[in-house]
């Protein structure tokens, strides 16, 4: 069914790539035309159960912050076309998370791919919310899965993060 490089695979067991299968930009996402390790965005917004879940639950409990985690750098991505009150809170809480984990902030979203779960929490829902990258750590490339060698510093980075959150939100 598929052929090709499965260690990077990126896609759930249908071939979906679930960070390109939210309703954020989708129609612009050009990637794979078909099922893949990567970049296939699926049929529609939300087609597949995994993405449709995380829609309804974020509808359901009226999210107030979002944090997407990935492994393929070490920064914060925070910034998806905001504006107004949600950009001054995308913004602050950004800050707040890169204080605590010292990953610098990237808000080129241009220079990665739409339609993720952040895309669409900013876009659509008007929930500040970040995508935290921790994979490459102490100046070592970008290898997954990410090396159990890794596992110590990444957690002593984002150990508080939540906690951080949480405190935020309750001031």
């Amino acid at each position: 069914m598929y052929s090709g490089d499965y260690s990077q695979w990126k896609a759930n067991a249908v071939g979906v790539d679930l960070n390109r299968n939210f309703d954020a930009d989708w129609q612009d996402f050009v990637g794979s035309r078909y099922p893949a390790a990567e970049r296939y965005k699926g049929a529609y917004p939300g087609s597949e159960p995994e993405v449709a879940s995380l829609i309804d639950l974020t509808k359901q409990y009226h999210i107030r912050r979002a944090i997407s985690y990935h492994t393929c750098g070490a920064l914060i991505y925070w910034y998806y076309k905001q504006q107004g009150d949600v950009l001054s809170e995308s913004r602050r809480f950004a800050e707040l998370i890169n204080a605590e984990t010292g990953y610098p902030l990237d808000d080129d979203y241009t220079a990665v791919d739409a339609a993720g779960y952040k895309d669409w929490a900013v876009y659509q829902m008007g929930v500040p919310a970040i995508t935290i990258e921790t994979g490459a750590e102490n100046g070592h490339s970008i290898v997954n899965p990410v090396p159990i060698s890794r596992f110590n510093n990444i957690w002593e980075r984002n150990k508080n993060v939540v906690y951080a959150t949480a405190y935020d939100l309750l001031r």
